[in-house]
């Protein structure tokens, strides 16, 4: 009788060790999950704020040379010969002024109201570029940009152009002034400070082109700038949002989530999206689902461990 009750007891010991070993487990379990999914969200809060930051720099850019454009466009060589488009005496003036400001702003071109070349640096006179959308120029245009493929120089460059004002009256357009910016100095604004945990950060425009250099170019077959079309859920989330709210809307104000989807070459991403209203573009900040689990799970880990060496020291 005492033996069996003694297995019994030892039985009850054995389970109760068991019923506290696998509550303690499910503890342990407990709190990893809830430890992982409060990195995962922090980590997808840095992405957002690192493409906020990304397209800021972006727009702050090309505002600058939205201001450089205002700054020419007052210059009287400038106006004057946009007033007087066939005197040779204006003509001269300008293309001195051209040359002594192409350092700093190059391709710097007038053009009448209706979009023909009147004195460029890179264009003879005459050129017509009345076929675009842009022209002609009416007394309530504004500020483009126009990506285009220069030829000679083998580069893609966006044209800011803007209306000349006539000095004698300044809500009568008289003519154009553009000049060029290098797409390459808008791209390079993606790693111009440092890539934080972001394992991709990239720009696109209003069509879902790529437009900054890729850390995928080359593998997989994919494209470059360019060539290469964002069509994830995140770039279409993030383009049909700049189509609804419109550049001229304080866009950063409507909430944002970061959602997971398959990026443009099928890995599984967290994807933060921020604006580019001057070019109805967006900047892309992702990083690999698979990637950010294992730095959560590590730094659960590491910070057990940290706290029991701090608590024993």
């Amino acid at each position: 009788m005492f033996h069996i009750m003694h297995c019994t007891k030892k039985k009850l010991a054995f389970c109760f060790s068991i019923a506290i070993i696998t509550i303690f487990a499910a503890l342990i379990v407990c709190m990893i999950l809830a430890q992982r999914d409060l990195l995962v969200e922090s980590r997808k809060q840095s992405l957002q704020i690192y493409a906020n930051e990304k397209a800021f720099l972006v727009n702050s850019f090309l505002e600058n040379q939205k201001e450089k454009l205002a700054t020419i466009a007052a210059l009287d060589d400038f106006q004057e010969v946009a007033l007087n488009p066939n005197d040779s005496i204006k003509i001269e003036a300008a293309k001195r002024k051209i040359l002594e400001l192409k350092r700093v702003l190059p391709g710097i071109a007038v053009l009448t109201k209706e979009g023909i070349i009147i004195v460029s640096e890179t264009n003879p006179a005459g050129t017509d570029y009345s076929f675009l959308p842009q022209f002609p120029v009416t007394d309530s245009s504004v500020v483009t940009f126009v990506r285009y493929y220069d030829q000679v120089k083998k580069r893609d460059f966006y044209a800011i152009g803007g209306p000349l004002h006539d000095p004698a009256d300044s809500s009568k357009v008289i003519g154009v002034i553009t000049f060029d910016v290098a797409l390459d100095n808008v791209g390079d604004l993606m790693t111009a400070a440092e890539a934080g945990d972001t394992n991709e950060v990239y720009l696109i425009d209003s069509t879902g082109l790529l437009l900054s250099k890729s850390a995928y170019v080359g593998k997989n077959d994919k494209s470059g700038v360019l060539l290469q079309e964002v069509t994830s859920d995140g770039a279409k989330a993030c383009l049909e949002d700049l189509k609804k709210y419109g550049e001229d809307t304080f866009i950063e104000k409507h909430e944002e989530i970061v959602p997971r989807y398959l990026n443009y070459m099928g890995t599984d991403v967290f994807g933060a999206h921020a604006y580019v209203p001057e070019i109805m573009g967006c900047v892309l900040a992702e990083e690999s689902v698979e990637e950010v689990s294992k730095v959560s799970m590590f730094s659960y880990i590491k910070d057990i461990f940290t706290k029991e060496i701090q608590n024993e020291n």
